[in-house]
């Protein structure tokens, strides 16, 4: 559970002055190892999941079931083979979806919890209807979400931000396994957010809307009918984010809060930020910002889920 908390958030008016507000956010929060747990334990009351010991794992069989899933074992040993085979068959993928909404003229953010669907650790429909379970189709059954934080709060990102500090503390905890009725260990591993545009917006540090926005590649959106630029913009993961943004001052030193630390820099400013991306720092003030705007794309700071921890590794916060 959360409890209501109260934060202070600077903001920069029209006119160019810092105003400070505060605001409270609350809400219940079912603690991720929690979920973690219930989903195993549904799961395998349902009988949708391999879970083997140990001495399950017979050498003359490693071969065929890695081919199985498309994992040829190459060169390796029997026991290579048995290792890589266990971590696969005892590792789940976990998504993130999340939304913000307005309901009775007041905010609400609602994140939930699910497993993805992987052949090596759940059973195919085929499978399960080979052991007399007719109809099921257990890709449903495996990514039915489950509530995760339910609180009530604004769409803006100052209060959406208040709630990360308690999804980082669960994120680490994904190091610790579950455990299985027969005593196996189940390793969790956060992979995807997804939810609709704004959302997925909020979580990389993408701006809402305009010319870009893509949560993605960041790239312009107005080229998007042109394949051939479209393929070639690269995929952005959050540790490239977290780089593009830091490589310049205005980023490392989190300029206007770290909130937008790009937006309104003056000419000096941009040749700064130009100098440090090794760009041209020629020009006028209108041409440096398009010779920024076209390196930087639409990133407006660097990822939610590392606000608050710049400095550490991907790893560190459980998001490796």
């Amino acid at each position: 559970m959360i409890v209501p908390q109260t934060f202070k958030k600077v903001m920069l008016t029209k006119e160019g002055h810092l105003k400070t507000e505060t605001f409270t956010v609350s809400g219940h929060k079912i603690p991720l190892r929690e979920i973690r747990k219930r989903m195993l334990k549904e799961h395998e009351s349902l009988g949708i999941m391999r879970i083997w010991k140990d001495d399950f794992y017979d050498a003359d069989e490693l071969s065929s079931r890695l081919v199985q899933l498309g994992e040829e074992s190459g060169e390796e040993t029997p026991s290579e083979m048995r290792e890589r085979l266990k971590g696969m068959e005892r590792k789940r993928h976990l998504m993130v979806w999340g939304d913000n909404s307005t309901l009775l003229n007041h905010g609400h953010l609602l994140l939930t919890i699910s497993a993805i669907y992987d052949e090596a650790i759940y059973y195919t429909n085929e499978e399960m209807k080979a052991k007399g379970k007719e109809n099921i189709d257990v890709q449903s059954l495996v990514e039915r979400p489950h509530v995760y934080i339910l609180g009530r709060c604004g769409a803006s990102e100052v209060e959406q931000l208040a709630y990360i500090k308690t999804r980082k503390a669960c994120l680490q905890s994904l190091s610790e396994p579950v455990l299985t009725s027969n005593g196996v260990q189940i390793i969790d591993i956060m992979r995807f957010f997804h939810g609709d545009g704004p959302q997925q917006e909020f979580e990389a540090g993408e701006q809402k809307g305009g010319n870009a926005g893509c949560a993605s590649c960041s790239g312009d959106a107005r080229k998007y009918k042109d394949l051939a630029v479209s393929l070639r913009r690269p995929h952005l993961g959050l540790s490239e984010r977290l780089k593009k943004v830091l490589q310049g001052p205005a980023g490392k030193n989190r300029r206007n809060g770290g909130l937008k630390p790009f937006k309104d820099l003056h000419k000096e400013e941009l040749k700064r930020e130009c100098t440090a991306r090794g760009l041209s720092c020629d020009g006028s003030k209108k041409e440096l910002q398009e010779i920024f705007k076209e390196d930087i794309g639409g990133i407006q700071r660097v990822p939610a889920m590392i606000f608050f921890d710049q400095e550490k590794t991907m790893a560190d916060l459980g998001l490796g």
